[in-house]
């Protein structure tokens, strides 16, 4: 039993019939564009539907190899200009080779890590390779975003990191709350 404003007690079912009588009612919501989402209010979570970055990428520019081929002391790798499918060959990166590559390009296959150009030393078709880790300056494909991801949950008021997300994830418009 509640007391209600006329001090009669009611059910607490009857109470809450009347407060949600004059409660207002939730806000309707809309459809808009990502350029036209920033401080607005998320009506629904999203998910990713890609992996984000959609393929293991150089996080710098320089050779992309093989960590296994370079020595612990670091050695000499023989650079080929690209990487192309010839007479019945894959295209991917031979052992003992590296491939010039610039921040943000896809990882031929077969390789594994990046060295940093200055950390090179050119010798006309061969470098000098510094010790490395395998994987290192690589950006692992979905390690921003996995696809199936949440990016952003319901009630989440957008940012610019948020819409940059969605924008790169492909989420073209978003479903937020209409503005009171």
């Amino acid at each position: 039993m509640t007391r209600c404003d006329s001090g009669e007690w009611l059910p607490m079912e009857e109470a809450i019939d009347r407060l949600l009588v004059q409660s207002p009612s939730p806000p309707s919501t809309e459809v808009v564009a990502l350029t036209d989402a920033l401080g607005r209010v998320m009506a629904e979570d999203v998910f990713s539907p890609r992996d984000l970055p959609r393929w293991d990428n150089s996080t710098t520019t320089g050779y992309a190899l093989r960590a296994l081929d370079v020595p612990e002391q670091g050695g000499y790798l023989h650079v080929v200009e690209r990487l192309a499918a010839v007479d019945g060959k894959d295209g991917s990166l031979q052992a003992g080779h590296a491939v010039p590559i610039v921040t943000g390009a896809p990882l031929p296959q077969g390789a594994d890590s990046v060295v940093p150009q200055a950390r090179c030393r050119v010798y006309g078709p061969r470098i000098w390779c510094p010790p490395l880790r395998r994987g290192e300056q690589v950006r692992k494909r979905g390690g921003t975003l996995q696809r199936g991801q949440r990016v952003v949950s319901a009630g989440m008021r957008l940012r610019a990191l948020a819409i940059g997300l969605l924008a790169a994830a492909g989420i073209p418009r978003v479903k937020v709350y209409r503005r009171v």
